[in-house]
């Protein structure tokens, strides 16, 4: 007779497996010198998720970062949106994401007092050629 069928496994939405983050490399900080480091995440994971998870690894750090500071790409140009998954952008396992810092949301929006208008001044992102404060 016929072995009976191996009991079903869960979805591969649920395994957790390695994704790499590319940390950036900042000129004078001990924290952020281009490290990569290793997330274990399931691809339905959201890019605040993984965000939260990048938080943890900087638990160490002298130079704590928030999730809105915080900017994910890949091989395509763009920043992902939180709310979506990873796999949302396609990305696999073993993928290296990209981390970009941005400055502290203060030092670049000031409010016009006179007109009560906002002045936007574009964040320094490291290592951008278009955002250089």
């Amino acid at each position: 007779p016929p072995s009976p069928p191996p009991p079903p496994s869960p979805p591969p939405s649920r395994h957790l497996h390695p994704i790499m983050v590319r940390f950036p490399d900042i000129a004078n900080d001990d924290d952020f010198n281009g490290q990569i480091v290793q997330l274990d995440v399931a691809l339905t994971a959201t890019v605040a998720e993984v965000k939260q998870l990048i938080i943890e690894k900087m638990s160490n750090f002298t130079r704590q970062v928030p999730s809105n500071e915080q900017m994910l790409s890949y091989i395509d140009p763009g920043f992902f949106a939180e709310e979506n998954t990873l796999d949302f952008y396609n990305i696999e396992y073993g993928a290296t994401l990209i981390l970009t810092l941005l400055e502290p949301e203060a030092d670049f929006l000031t409010e016009n007092t006179d007109s009560g208008s906002v002045k936007v001044q574009f964040p320094y992102v490291t290592g951008s050629p278009t955002f250089t404060g």
